[in-house]
């Protein structure tokens, strides 16, 4: 709270300007069909194929009042991948309350002739494979139709997933959020704003294990170029102590 002058800034209360240190947000809606936070790193992998992209300015699906949109775009490789994570590795739970949330659009299902995952979350692997540490989402058709509930800690052996009840639909926006409490013992999962389950095990709490924002779509069959479409991406970071 911050008042002025004579042409001077001055605060008028101490304890007000203290607890602004207790909550971080940021977003990225990615204005003109552009990653604008340049703490995001894309990377694409095509995968015997070609055409990988991680960071490609679309208009599919795109409705009124959206200011852009990022596909993650694979390619016709076979395993081919593309993701986009921010900051490299930066959080860990616990010590606040966390929240990620997002607005994303599949444009075709996986099939067997297909075959591709997705994840979005916090997590740290933007190259092949699941995450070692993170609290996301996955879509894997080989496992379950419906939205999975992970977490992970410190890699395999120490994941947790579980299907929710709540399908995976293609070709309509759908809305993700993950609620992380300030201890650090239980995440909730929503989508479209509705809760579909929680897990409590296997999430990282300690500074050797940290995440990030993260997107990521990764084939193992199929040559079709498949996409990942993403409106915009925020978080909140409610501290339990001001610093």
């Amino acid at each position: 709270s911050i008042s002025n002058a004579t042409g001077a800034w001055y605060v008028v209360t101490a304890a007000k300007t203290s607890t602004l240190t207790k909550h971080l947000h940021w977003e990225e809606d990615f204005e003109v069909n552009a990653v604008t936070d340049t703490q995001f790193t894309s990377t694409a992998n095509n995968g015997g194929g070609a055409g990988a992209t991680a960071a490609l300015g679309v208009t599919t699906g795109i409705t009124s009042g959206q200011a852009g949109i990022i596909a993650l775009e694979t390619g016709t490789g076979t395993t081919a991948r593309s993701s986009l994570h921010r900051g490299g590795s930066s959080t860990f739970f616990g010590g606040g309350a966390h929240v990620f949330e997002a607005y994303v659009y599949i444009p075709v299902l996986s099939t067997v002739s297909d075959e591709y995952i997705i994840y979005a979350g916090f997590g740290d692997t933007s190259g092949a494979g699941d995450m070692n540490d993170g609290v996301y989402f996955k879509y894997d058709r080989l496992t379950s139709v419906n939205w999975q509930m992970c977490t992970a800690n410190n890699g395999a052996g120490n994941r947790t997933s579980t299907a929710s009840s709540t399908a995976v639909t293609a070709a309509s926006w759908i809305k993700l959020r993950i609620e992380v409490n300030a201890t650090g013992t239980r995440a909730d999962y929503f989508v479209n704003d509705t809760n579909i389950g929680n897990v409590t095990t296997n999430i990282p709490t300690t500074s050797a294990r940290v995440t990030a924002e993260i997107f990521k779509i990764e084939k193992s069959a199929g040559s079709t170029n498949t996409l990942f479409n993403i409106d915009w991406v925020q978080r909140d970071f409610v501290r339990t102590t001001s610093l």
